[in-house]
C-alpha cells in the first residue's frame, strides 16, 4: 500500500501564501500595492492548484503502472496526506476519476469500473 504525501513543493507554496495574505491585509483598500498584493495571492494560488493537480496525475499514473488490480478504501483522517482536510472528497473524486480514465489504457473499461469503485 502506498502513502499519499503532499509535496515538499506545496507545503513552502502554502506557507509563502500565508505570509502573503498576511502582507495583503496589512494594505490599504484601493491602493495600487494592494492591487499588486492581490495578484501575487492569486498567482500563489494557481501555482498551489498545479501543484496538487500535477501530483495527482503523477500518483494515477504510477498507481495505473505498477498494479495490475486497484481497490479505493477511504480511511479516517490520517495526519499528513495528499489531501487538505477541506478538499479531501474533492479528490478523492478526482483520484478515483482518473484512475479510471487512465485503466482504460491498460485493461478493458467494464474490468476497470468495478475494480474502482470506491467504498464508504
Amino acid at each position: 500500500m502506498k502513502s499519499l504525501l503532499i509535496p515538499r513543493s506545496l507545503k513552502k507554496a502554502q506557507k509563502k501564501l500565508k505570509a502573503l495574505q498576511k502582507s495583503l491585509s496589512r494594505k490599504v483598500n484601493g491602493s495600487n500595492n494592494r492591487y499588486k498584493a492581490q495578484l501575487n495571492v492569486a498567482r500563489l494560488h494557481e501555482k498551489g492548484s498545479d501543484i496538487r493537480q500535477d501530483n495527482l496525475y503523477k500518483i494515477t499514473t504510477e498507481l495505473i503502472q505498477e498494479n495490475q488490480r486497484i481497490d479505493v478504501e477511504r480511511k479516517g483522517d490520517e495526519e499528513e496526506s495528499l489531501f487538505s482536510s477541506s478538499d479531501r472528497q474533492c479528490e478523492l473524486g478526482e483520484l478515483i476519476r482518473q484512475l479510471a480514465y487512465k485503466a482504460t489504457w491498460y485493461w478493458l473499461w467494464d474490468n476497470a469500473r468495478s475494480r474502482l469503485k470506491g467504498s464508504d
